[in-house]
C-alpha cells in the first residue's frame, strides 16, 4: 500500500502539469482535442486525487490532514473539485489554466514535502482538530478560487477599459460573471474560514499546552477580519466589484503568508509532528 501512495504521490503533480498544459491550449488556441481531453483528465485526476487522499489516511491511522503537506494536498484536490463544479456550473473551460496551475503548485509542494512515515501525536487525534483542519484546508480552496477568479476580473477590467478587445477577452467570461464566481467562492471560503477559527479556538481551549499567543491563530484572525471586512462593505455598504476583489486579493495574499511564512519565523504549535 504504501508502494502505491509513494507511486499516486509523485505522478500527481505531473497529472496537474498536463491539465494546466492542456487548458493552457484550450485558452489559446481552442483545439478540439484539448476541448475533449481537457474534462476527462480533470475528473480522472480528481477522482485519483480523492483515492490517494482517502488511501493515505487508512494507511497511516489518521485523519487526512496532519501536516502542513497533507494540507496543501488536500486544499489541491478540493480546489480541483471547486473548478471542476465551476466548469460544469458555467460550460466554459477557458479559465482552467489559471485555478488548475494553482493546484499543481500546492500538489508539487506537497509531493516535494511528504515525509517518510511518522507517528501523529496523540493530540493531533482529536475529533475536534481533524475537522478544525479539513475546514481550513476547504477554505483555502474556496478562497483560492475567489483569488483567482477576482485577479481574472482585475485583468479584464484593465484591458476592457484601455479597449484591448482580443481572444482572450473573447473566451472570458464577462465581468459581471466573474466578479459574482469570486464573491461566491469567496462567501464559501469565509463560512469554512470561521468554523476553522471556531473549531481551533475549541480545540485551543481543551489543551491547556497549547496557547492563544501562536502567531498563526491572530494571522488567521487578520486574514479572517479582512475578508469579513469585504463581504461586509459588499452587502452592507454595496460596494463595487472592484474593490471588492481587491480586498479579496489582499486578504489572499495575508493568508498565503500566514501558511508559508509565520510558521518558518515563530515557534508555533502547528508544526504538526514536531518537525522543524
Amino acid at each position: 500500500m504504501d508502494s502505491l501512495l509513494s507511486v499516486l504521490n509523485a505522478l500527481l503533480p505531473f497529472l496537474y502539469g498536463g491539465l494546466a498544459a492542456i487548458y493552457g491550449v484550450l485558452l489559446a488556441r481552442d483545439l478540439p482535442w484539448a476541448r475533449k481531453a481537457g474534462p476527462r483528465l480533470l475528473v480522472a485526476t480528481f477522482i485519483l486525487h480523492l483515492g490517494y487522499v482517502i488511501g493515505e489516511g487508512f494507511w497511516l491511522g489518521h485523519h487526512p490532514i496532519a501536516d502542513k503537506f497533507e494540507l496543501f494536498s488536500f486544499a489541491a484536490m478540493a480546489l480541483t473539485g471547486s473548478y471542476l463544479w465551476v466548469e460544469w456550473r458555467r460550460r466554459n473551460p477557458y479559465t482552467g489554466v489559471f485555478p488548475l496551475s494553482l493546484a499543481l503548485l500546492l500538489q508539487a509542494c506537497a509531493s516535494l514535502g511528504r515525509p517518510e512515515a511518522y507517528e501523529v501525536p496523540e493530540v493531533l487525534r482529536n475529533p475536534l482538530f481533524a475537522w478544525h483542519s479539513i475546514s481550513a484546508a476547504l477554505a483555502v480552496a474556496a478562497l483560492s478560487v475567489g483569488a483567482v477568479y477576482g485577479g481574472l476580473f482585475l485583468v479584464m477590467y484593465r484591458l476592457l477599459k484601455r479597449g484591448d478587445f482580443g481572444s482572450f477577452t473573447d473566451r472570458m467570461p464577462s465581468l459581471e460573471v466573474l466578479a459574482a464566481m469570486s464573491l461566491h467562492a469567496v462567501e464559501v471560503g469565509f463560512v469554512f474560514l470561521t468554523l476553522a477559527v471556531g473549531l481551533g479556538d475549541v480545540w485551543v481551549s481543551r489543551t491547556p499546552e497549547f496557547s492563544m499567543a501562536d502567531p498563526k491563530i491572530w494571522a488567521t484572525f487578520v486574514v479572517w477580519a479582512v475578508y469579513g471586512v469585504a463581504l461586509g462593505g459588499r452587502f452592507l455598504g454595496k460596494w463595487g466589484g472592484w474593490r471588492v476583489v481587491s480586498l479579496n486579493l489582499a486578504g489572499y495574499t495575508l493568508l498565503l503568508g500566514s501558511m508559508l511564512l509565520v510558521g518558518r519565523v515563530f515557534d508555533t504549535f502547528h508544526r504538526f509532528t514536531g518537525r522543524p
